[in-house]
Order: structure tokens, then C-alpha cells, then sequence
């Protein structure tokens, strides 16, 4: 074996020296390309690596079959070889990645000797192993989600459909059993209490159903961000005027009372009357659900500044105050017990946040449990004609 020389540059600071020390080991090699001096940090930078160092290089497993890619360098026609992270087998069954170097030396002579450069690059090679894999992962946890986006437009295209289906199947029932009772209860006015409340409920029910139906579709224009409003300047007192006897029959089957005080003077706001119409069926519907028999529901609407504040006040069983936050949300439904027994579906008051929004209003919510709950709405107003 060739004999061994001490590492250059010993005026280093100690830190970079020992890194070097144990990264980077080199020898120099005869124009015959056998080894003539070795630096002896080479068991620190490769302890498992036997090389054959009394054979020339192209018989290193390493240089196998490279014999003209040392000539050219030995001969001045290449200005340096590189073997890039070859790994080989640890002692402790870990991988280690090499890089092997040789440049030209005694360049007086040809050809030349070389300098044979051994750098431990297992840290770098690791790291970017590392990186290859994850980028891999990543590019695959890309495609399973375009596939995964993909199944998901598919299945939405799909409900939609349903829902359009469902919807179009329901109408006509719905709009027979609504025309049937009208008929109904023109031709018994005069028939025994009992039919004429069964009338009542059958024509209440159908249209509270009606309305579930077109809030379902309002909630799937609502997810495709389509929901739109059409509003003119109009006098929003005259509006709930009219719409608000409406929704008697909705109340009355339930024994609960329903009152409002409107301005005598008109409320012009740019609104969409029939959007105004379902935010007012929803609060006295989510109200009326709450509240039992013998209940009031009260709604008043005043101007404040620039806005029209419309409250909904109502004698119920009051809703926990842990969850007032969440009555908004879609498919939230309080936990406390509904004046009916039943629960409610979850997307009422969802709705009127979002038609208020439209409107650039805004909705907020009180309640005590066991005295009632208020909601309050201020839609923007201009109060001059």
C-alpha cells in the first residue's frame, strides 16, 4: 500500500478542519495510475471502503471500463473525471454515497499524473433521496387529488341532476294536493269543524313543504356561489304588509298569535320583495317551531339611520346561549327541544343570513332560554323619495 500523507491546510479553524477531515480524503496517483501517496484520513471518511490500492486504477471496480475516460485526462484533454455518489454497503448495514474526483497532476510531464479526490457526500445524497421521494409523493398525492376533484365535480353534476329531478317529481304532486284543498275548502265552508281543520292543515303543510323544496334549491344555488336577488326601490313597509298576513295560516295551526307594527311613513329600500317574503316565512316558520301553543310572535319594522330594522321577537322556549353562534351555520339545529317535538331542518335560518347578506344587510340573534328569542335584521334603506 502506498504510504500515507497528512492532511493540507492545517491553518483551518478546528471545526472546518475536522469536518473536512472526515468528508474528504485524497491520493496522488502515478502517471502509471497506480497510488503513490494516500492522505490518512481515508478509515475516517470511508471506514468500510477496501480499495486496492497496490493495483492501477482502471482495475478499481469503480473505473472499470473508464480507461479512456483517464487517458484523456492523464493527457490533458479533459480538465477533470467525476464519479457522482456511488453508494456502497456500511460495515453498520447503512448506505454511504461516495463521489470520486481525479484532475491532473505533474502537469510538466505526459501524461500526467492525478490527483484522486474521495468525498463523502452521504449527508447531501440522503437529502436529496429524501427530496426525490417526497416530490414523488407529492406528484402522487396530486394525481389521486385531480382524480379525487374530478370524482367530486362528477358526483355534484350528479346531485344537482337529482335534485332537479326530485324537485320537478315533487312540484307536481305538491301543486295537485295545494290545488285539490283550495278546491276543497272554497266548496266546504259550511262543513263540520273537523274537515275544515283537516283542510287547513293539509293546505298548510303542502305549502310549508313547497317552501322546503325551493329552500333545498336555494341552499344548492347557495354551494355554486348562483343564489342572486333582484331588488328595486320599493317601500319595504308596504312589502311586509303584505307578505306578513301570509304567514297567519302558518302560526294559526300552531294556536300561536302573530302581531306587527309597520311605519305609517313609507320604508324605501332597494329590495327583492319575494326574497323578502321567504326571509320573513323563514324567521316565523324557525319561530314558530319554538314556540308552544298560546305563544306570540311579534315583528316590528322601524327606520334607524340609514338602515330598516326588522325584529322578530317570540315567547318560546329560548335557545341555549352556547350555541347562538352557531344558528347560522347550515344543517345546525339547536338541541333544545322544539315546541313540536320534532326537528327542524336545519337550513332555514341559513338562508336568511345568506338572502340579507345579499341584500348588504346583516343578522343577528338573542335569546333566553325559557323567555323567547329575538332576531334582528337591518336591510340599507334611502329614506327620501
Amino acid at each position: 500500500m502506498a504510504p500515507t500523507s497528512p492532511l493540507p491546510h492545517p491553518a483551518l479553524p478546528a471545526p472546518l478542519m475536522a469536518l473536512y477531515d472526515q468528508r474528504l480524503a485524497y491520493a496522488e496517483i502515478n502517471a502509471d495510475l497506480t497510488a503513490r501517496f494516500i492522505s490518512d484520513n481515508i478509515g475516517r471518511v470511508c471506514p468500510s471502503l477496501q480499495l486496492p490500492w497496490a493495483e492501477p486504477l482502471p482495475q478499481w471496480e469503480f473505473f472499470l471500463g473508464l480507461e479512456a475516460m483517464l487517458a484523456d485526462v492523464q493527457h490533458g484533454r479533459l480538465p477533470e473525471f467525476i464519479i457522482e455518489e456511488v453508494n456502497i454497503m456500511g460495515d453498520d448495514e447503512q448506505v454511504i454515497y461516495l463521489s470520486f474526483g481525479l484532475y491532473p497532476l505533474d502537469t510538466a510531464a505526459t501524461p500526467h499524473g492525478l490527483l484522486l479526490t474521495i468525498e463523502n457526500v452521504t449527508p447531501v445524497s440522503q437529502l436529496k433521496q429524501k427530496l426525490v421521494q417526497e416530490r414523488n409523493q407529492l406528484r402522487l398525492a396530486k394525481l389521486a387529488l385531480a382524480d379525487a376533484n374530478a370524482e367530486l365535480k362528477n358526483l355534484n353534476q350528479l346531485k344537482s341532476l337529482f335534485l332537479a329531478f326530485a324537485v320537478h317529481d315533487l312540484r307536481t304532486p305538491l301543486t295537485a294536493v295545494r290545488g285539490y284543498s283550495d278546491i276543497l275548502q272554497r266548496h266546504l265552508k259550511d262543513g263540520d269543524e273537523r274537515t275544515i281543520k283537516s283542510l287547513n292543515i293539509i293546505a298548510s303543510q303542502s305549502e310549508l313543504l313547497e317552501r322546503l323544496v325551493h329552500d333545498v334549491l336555494d341552499v344548492e344555488a347557495i354551494r355554486q356561489g348562483k343564489l342572486s336577488i333582484h331588488p328595486q326601490r320599493q317601500d319595504l313597509a308596504a312589502v311586509l304588509g303584505y307578505a306578513l298576513p301570509a304567514l297567519n295560516p302558518l302560526v294559526a295551526i300552531k294556536q300561536i298569535t302573530l302581531t306587527y307594527h309597520l311605519p305609517a311613513e313609507p320604508l324605501w329600500c332597494a329590495v327583492d320583495a319575494a326574497r323578502v317574503h321567504q326571509i320573513m316565512h323563514n324567521l316565523v316558520r324557525n319561530s314558530a317551531h319554538f314556540t308552544p301553543a298560546g305563544g306570540r310572535i311579534d315583528i316590528t319594522a322601524v327606520p334607524e339611520g340609514d338602515w330598516a330594522h326588522i325584529t322578530v321577537r317570540d315567547t318560546g322556549i329560548g335557545i341555549p346561549a352556547a350555541q347562538l353562534p352557531y344558528v347560522f351555520q347550515l344543517f345546525y339545529e339547536a338541541t333544545a327541544k322544539a315546541s313540536t317535538g320534532g326537528r327542524g331542518t336545519g337550513i332555514g335560518l341559513y338562508i336568511v343570513q345568506m338572502l340579507v347578506q345579499l341584500h348588504h344587510g346583516r343578522v343577528s340573534i338573542e335569546s333566553e332560554e325559557g323567555v323567547g328569542t329575538t332576531i334582528h335584521l337591518w336591510l340599507p334603506c334611502n329614506y327620501q323619495e
